[in-house]
């Protein structure tokens, strides 16, 4: 897998002056990720467990160190979702993440992202999910996936039915997801 892809097809009337790349994590991104999270918290707390767990850089840094060695032996592939400037190669600008992990079922792989508020309807996760199909298709020889999302989440279940991938199962979130019965959906492509 790529450490840096840069993601085609990418426009937008409001960042025509950007380029969307997929770029793995490293420590000095921990404060723009902990940035990140923290300003869409009550965004990302109704749908991500772990958002409420992330209070500090310092838990920014322990995610991206526990990343390293899991994308180097094959278990977790984990990107951040950047804008780059096109004519300032320096300031990356943290607006997501995405990641492909390995779970019980062999030969497939599970999907999982999430995207900063205010970056939400410019088609950005949509083209994030793709891209990371076709790269893990070309390294991995890998071509079956599955995505789970709340059910109450529509925007991001938009994704995955956009791709092709169809509804297969419910189950409930253990525990539940803020102390309350959170129902998932759980699509798959294959």
């Amino acid at each position: 897998m790529r450490p840096e892809i840069t993601i085609r097809g990418f426009s937008s009337q409001h960042y025509s002056e950007y380029s969307l790349v997929l770029r793995r994590w490293q420590i000095d991104d921990a404060p723009s990720i902990f940035k990140a999270i923290d300003e869409n918290r009550s965004h990302l707390e109704k749908w991500l467990p772990w958002v409420q767990e992330t209070r500090s850089v310092n838990d920014s840094i322990d995610f991206i160190q526990g990343s390293v060695p899991a994308f180097e032996n094959g278990t977790r592939y984990e990107y951040g979702i950047f804008l780059r400037p096109i004519k300032d190669n320096t300031q990356w600008l943290v607006i997501g993440a995405i990641g492909v992990f390995r779970r019980s079922l062999e030969g497939v792989l599970e999907i999982g992202y999430w995207l900063s508020k205010h970056m939400e309807g410019n088609g950005i996760v949509t083209l994030a999910v793709k891209t990371l199909m076709e790269e893990v298709k070309e390294s991995l020889g890998v071509s079956r996936f599955f995505i789970t999302s709340h059910v109450d989440n529509w925007k991001s279940r938009k994704i995955p039915e956009r791709l092709g991938f169809v509804a297969k199962k419910l189950c409930e979130t253990k525990p539940p997801l803020n102390g309350l019965p959170s129902r998932l959906v759980q699509y798959q492509l294959e």
